[in-house]
């Protein structure tokens, strides 16, 4: 052969195919598009369970206000359940302070600040913890329709909540 016929020929080319199978692997965009679907899961489980921590504290806040504000009540009941006599307010008044003299003594209730103290002799009590702030406490007292007590109603904020007594 000559070496000018080297270039006259058609060369043979062999393509050999392989499967995709045989190629064991994935490729750039196969991984993105699972890589968007792991996002779009794990973001959704975030957005669904958050509500539900959220909402935990909510109710947590609430039960420790509403215990508090049974505490203050029931403290108020037991003074004027054992109240001799009430001092203070006056009948068809309100005011900021309870004054009632018991067995053991004179004792008013009264609300300093954010607090709602118990005044007995020469100590001061907190009726609550300071978790929860209270304000705004108001005694109203009523006279009583012939042959029956005087009324007292009281009310007062628990961390801006109204809250008030029949």
């Amino acid at each position: 052969m000559m070496h000018y016929e080297l270039f006259m020929t058609t060369p043979s080319f062999s393509v050999t195919r392989t499967s995709r199978a045989a190629m064991r692997g994935i490729s750039m965009i196969e991984m993105l598009v699972y890589l968007a679907l792991a996002t779009f899961l794990v973001s959704g489980i975030v957005v669904s369970t958050y509500p539900l921590f959220t909402n935990t504290e909510r109710q947590s806040k609430n039960t420790v206000r509403e215990m508090e504000v049974a505490n203050v009540t029931q403290k108020i009941i037991f003074i004027l359940n054992t109240a001799t006599s009430i001092t203070a307010p006056a009948v068809g008044a309100s005011g900021n302070m309870l004054t009632a003299v018991t067995p053991l003594g004179t004792v008013s209730v009264t609300n300093t600040g954010t607090e709602i103290t118990i005044n007995r002799g020469a100590g001061v009590l907190p009726v609550h913890s300071d978790r929860v702030p209270m304000t705004g406490l108001t005694f109203t007292r009523a006279a009583g329709a012939a042959g029956t007590p005087d009324s007292l109603t009281f009310g007062f904020s628990a961390d801006g909540v109204p809250i008030s007594t029949v």
